[in-house]
């Protein structure tokens, strides 16, 4: 397993120069293993677009008049799976260095370099921007209203996104730019794959892993308060956006499967999700930069195996818990500010009572049950 598979000659020429590598077959075997969960994330994201443009074409068949884009979270979670799909890329471009049986600076290499930068740190900025989006939208209440507003929101996600990626682009161009003429190659092989290279940890710091971890930490900021309003723990003053109660749920909301356990859970996915994709690359990273170099080629390639599963993990987020974005799903009893989200109805008469004003709190889908037969009917809604 430890046998290298190059040529002679470009095993003497690993020997003296960090330009080549030469692997091993286990780390061939590895590579494969990589390229093959890089190819599923691919293959999920490309479903996925196959599917929007079968949507596309299907409602303007029917002639329904809907567009792709209809709220924010429709472009933001366009450019999720976008960055997704870079990200798998750059796992499945090892499929050249499998073939030849070693890495090597070149052309190939800053390209894949360059991909393996742009893709995690897209999936970051797009990470962090859906996080937030959806906290003011479910937390504030302040969603997308219909009517003349929605035109304007919608131009403001297409400058929030334009500027993630103008950000990527700086991220990238900058300092690989500053160090174009430098003796140190700024895309090199690391060893197995190429990424900004040893010699530059500073710049592989800021320029990718600091967005990584901050979007994992807003993820759980965000969520995890969330998914527990979602579930009927937390009330929210309707005043005051930083007021909130922590209480019991209602006796509706205790039923097994009852209303809000799938948003829950859906909330949890997103920084549980997170969590296993990101922390096994960090803290073999953390551990290669600031301890004993322990590391072996194993360890890395099983943290990169994890973390070459974004793609499918976004696309089965999107299913599971935001199924009413890019044409899937029905508009029945959906509510624009929830920002896709399959937000259950539930008798807010059955839900935990809160201490004070009752109207200045809102309870967990009281929202979504604005859309609802009952309150169409005049109903009071606290």
């Amino acid at each position: 397993m430890d046998g290298t598979i190059c040529t002679p000659q470009d095993l003497e020429r690993a020997k003296s120069s960090s330009s080549l590598h030469c692997l091993t077959r286990g780390e061939s075997i590895g590579l494969t293993l990589l390229v093959v969960t890089g190819a599923t994330s691919v293959f999920a994201v490309l479903l996925v677009f196959l599917l929007v443009i079968r949507n596309v074409i299907r409602e303007a068949q029917r002639g329904s008049g809907k567009q792709l884009i209809r709220q924010p979270m429709d472009l933001y979670m366009l450019s999720l799976l976008s960055a997704d799909l870079l990200h798998a890329l750059g796992s499945v471009m090892n499929i050249k260095w499998i073939g030849e049986g070693k890495s090597e600076i070149g052309s190939y290499c800053a390209a894949q370099g360059v991909i393996n930068q742009v893709g995690p740190v897209a999936v970051a900025l797009n990470t962090l921007a859906i996080a937030f989006v959806t906290f003011i939208a479910v937390w504030w209440n302040k969603g997308v209203p219909t009517g003349q507003r929605v035109k304007f929101h919608l131009n403001v996600a297409c400058a929030i996104v334009a500027a993630l990626w103008l950000l990527v682009a700086i991220l990238v161009a900058v300092p690989a730019g500053i160090y174009s003429k430098s003796s140190d190659l700024y895309w090199v092989p690391t060893p197995l794959w190429c990424t900004i290279g040893k010699d530059y940890e500073d710049e592989r710091l800021w320029a990718k892993y600091l967005w990584l971890w901050l979007a994992f930490l807003v993820l759980v900021v965000l969520y995890i308060p969330l998914a527990f309003w979602a579930r009927g723990n937390i009330t929210i003053s309707t005043k005051t956006w930083w007021k909130f109660s922590i209480h019991k749920r209602g006796s509706n909301q205790n039923e097994e499967g009852g209303p809000g356990r799938h948003i829950f859970f859906g909330m949890i996915g997103y920084p549980l999700s997170n969590a296993i994709l990101v922390v096994p690359l960090s803290v073999v990273r953390w551990i290669e930069n600031t301890g004993p170099n322990d590391i072996t080629s194993t360890d890395t390639l099983a943290a990169a195996i994890i973390f070459s599963f974004s793609g499918v993990t976004n696309v089965l987020l999107l299913l599971y818990i935001r199924p009413n974005l890019l044409l899937f799903g029905r508009d029945t009893n959906h509510c624009e500010h929830c920002m896709g989200l399959l937000m259950p109805q539930v008798d807010p008469v059955e839900m935990q009572p809160v201490e004070g004003n009752a109207a200045e709190w809102r309870h967990p889908f009281a929202d979504g049950y604005e859309h609802s037969g009952r309150a169409q009917q005049g109903q009071d809604i606290p």
